[in-house]
């Protein structure tokens, strides 16, 4: 079954694009 896999690749990409997201809206992470 890739049904696990595919929502497990899935749920990485969408952290991936929050954090992108959240850096480009606040650049204060970098001090």
């Amino acid at each position: 079954r890739h049904d696990k896999l595919a929502v497990n690749y899935m749920a990485m990409v969408k952290l991936a694009m929050i954090q992108q997201h959240l850096r480009a809206i606040s650049p204060s992470d970098r001090t």
